[in-house]
């Protein structure tokens, strides 16, 4: 299966059985742009964390990622400069990030301004529309 985007980029990959269209679990298509920042958009808006208290024995779940962009997106338009996104790349899978790897360097940045944009835009549209957040997007990587 090969998808088509006019800003595609065809990468070689080595081939295996492609019963399966999973994005991560067939490294042998061909992906779009718009393909690589659905998946990276869904991977982090589906990453969490749990912590266990052994005293009280509750388990508590967070959303990583979108709890994060709940805490900064009300404090982008008041802080100077923008706070950064902070984004571990252990959270990414290795297939996805081989392909976000093979992009040209611009290409990987807005690729990965706009999977953070579009979890901003996930937590409150009207006031990322609003105030001017798009352009003020401010991520970094970690390890």
């Amino acid at each position: 299966m090969m998808t088509i985007d006019s800003n595609a980029k065809e990468l070689n990959k080595s081939s295996q059985s492609d019963t399966d269209s999973n994005f991560t679990d067939n490294p042998y298509e061909l992906f779009s742009i718009s393909a690589i920042e659905d998946e990276l958009t869904s991977r982090l808006s589906s990453t969490n964390e749990f912590y266990v208290n052994e005293k009280t024995r509750e388990i508590r779940i967070t959303w990583k990622y979108l709890d994060r962009a709940k805490k900064l997106l009300y404090c982008i338009n008041l802080y100077d400069p923008a706070p950064e996104f902070l984004i571990s790349s252990s959270d990414i899978p290795q297939k996805l990030s081989d392909e976000l790897n093979h992009l040209d360097e611009m290409t990987k940045l807005e690729v990965i301004t706009n999977v953070i944009r579009r979890i901003y835009e996930s937590i409150d549209p009207p006031y990322f529309h609003k105030n001017g957040i798009y352009g003020k997007i401010k991520w970094r990587m970690i390890a």
